[in-house]
């Protein structure tokens, strides 16, 4: 089996580096143009001193090189990946507990993995992420056996926002 684009040695998701690599920022680049951001736009981007965070501020100041002002009063921005979104939606429904509704999640459509192994790939530090409660444990049963549960209650998470 070869990378989808350049016939290499594939590593992650069917990708070599260098394509996962792309892919990231691209998909990264994406979200954030449908998010609305503009120039000089006030953001506040939440610090969870994980690689997320890490991962996030790295592609607003090295990718995207979008001049954004970085406060307390401006759009928040929280670095929750596609796993944290299907755990909060399930803690939802489990613990009553409210939706954030006016916050933007710009990492939501990536795997903690997937994170995680950009990180490693482009040298950025930080902590890993790690849950041990109920809800993780459920969300890892339930993805040995439906493989796209994590995307598919991501998307539900958003649907629910939306509402």
């Amino acid at each position: 089996m070869a990378c989808k684009k350049c016939s290499k040695y594939p590593v992650r998701r069917n990708m070599c580096n260098k394509c996962f690599v792309e892919w990231f920022e691209k998909s990264s680049r994406k979200e954030i143009r449908e998010s609305g951001f503009k120039k000089n736009e006030k953001v506040h981007l939440i610090d969870t001193e994980d690689i997320n965070y890490s991962v996030l501020r790295h592609i607003f100041e090295q990718v995207i090189k979008l001049p954004l002002t970085f406060t307390e009063d401006g759009k928040k921005i929280f670095p929750s990946s596609m796993d944290s979104e299907a755990r909060d939606l399930l803690e939802r429904f489990f613990k009553e507990r409210k939706a954030n509704t006016k916050s933007i999640h710009l990492l939501k459509n990536f795997e903690q993995d997937d994170i995680e192994y950009y990180a490693e790939l482009k040298r950025i530090n930080g902590r890993k992420k790690t849950y041990s409660d109920d809800t993780s444990i459920l969300i890892k049963a339930l993805d040995k056996n439906f493989k796209n549960i994590k995307t598919s209650l991501s998307k539900a998470q958003q649907s629910l926002k939306d509402l």
